[in-house]
């Protein structure tokens, strides 16, 4: 069993209410989580002590019983701020020794169902890429009117005088401590162009059936846009656990405009639905991830 010495905070771990509050556990026991993935533990591993530390706090206020589904919750939060974080850990790594700075953007805002609004994907470019005769121009006339939730993961490319400018060093360092309270997209938001862009990715525990379809939305239309524009993005799905079925579908499956390309007869076309799928468990496999991520 992993033990660890952490101060009372049940008043913090818990709502009124007797839920978790999963980002104040997280935020207490990140200094154990980065130690004991340091010495190469299994994030599976790490998950389940937090879950017996939540456990055994929960104990000493309630005689109640936490419910599986509230561990559940949260246990998947966890593991996708433990990747989050270490892929900007990776991140702040690359670029002590690169010139060509890389920055991983976690917690980007929901994209808002509103008139006049854009995806917040669309958001990050400068106003000036839409115009006549710029990269993203062909979006000028319905960019008000795409709309795919936002992604996990967006991995760009810039230069060493816009990663000082924005003061990008130390938004990536608190992001890395704090993955879900980034504040690094609202810094850059309208300051991109198209040519930035290294790669998009979900980044989820697992695909259960029920949340494929999210995920899938998403990149079929940024798969869309990146053929229509001859960018050259890239998107990965990246899960702690991936089932065989969605090695099946990820590897498989056609983009919607793939069909119609079909269709049209237009060969040696680029449809492939998903760039690449990657599992991760611990330390060493996230950076190779990320290494995955951050090439050209």
């Amino acid at each position: 069993m992993l033990n660890n010495n952490i101060r009372d905070v049940e008043k913090e771990w818990f709502t009124k209410s007797g839920g978790i509050q999963g980002k104040e556990v997280y935020k207490d026991l990140a200094e154990k989580i980065i130690q004991l993935l340091d010495q190469e533990s299994n994030i599976i591993d790490v998950i389940n002590w937090m879950k017996q530390e939540v456990c055994e706090k929960y104990k000493k206020n309630s005689s109640k019983k936490l419910t599986d589904g509230a561990l559940n919750n949260c246990s998947g939060a966890w593991n996708e701020y433990i990747a989050a974080s270490y892929l900007t850990h990776f991140c702040l790594k690359f670029n002590e020794s690169s010139k060509d700075k890389i920055i991983v953007i976690t917690n980007l805002p929901p994209t808002r169902i509103k008139n006049g609004e854009t995806a917040t994907f669309l958001k990050l470019f400068q106003s000036e890429e839409f115009e006549a005769g710029k990269p993203l121009s062909m979006l000028n006339d319905i960019r008000n009117r795409i709309f795919f939730p936002s992604p996990d993961l967006v991995v760009l490319s810039v230069n060493e005088h816009f990663y000082t400018s924005f003061d990008i060093d130390s938004l990536l360092k608190k992001q890395e401590k704090a993955p879900y309270e980034s504040s690094l997209y609202k810094k850059i938001e309208g300051t991109i162009q198209s040519s930035n862009v290294r790669s998009i990715a979900s980044l989820k525990t697992s695909y259960r059936p029920d949340r494929r379809y999210q995920p899938l939305f998403e990149t079929a239309m940024l798969k869309a846009i990146t053929y229509g524009l001859e960018q050259n993005w890239r998107y990965y799905m990246i899960a702690s656990k991936v089932s065989k079925s969605d090695e099946i579908l990820f590897e498989n499956l056609i983009s919607p405009h793939g069909i119609v390309l079909k269709y049209l007869d237009i060969k040696n076309t680029q449809s492939r639905f998903v760039d690449n799928t990657y599992i991760y468990s611990d330390k060493k496999s996230l950076l190779e991830i990320f290494s995955e991520l951050a090439k050209r």
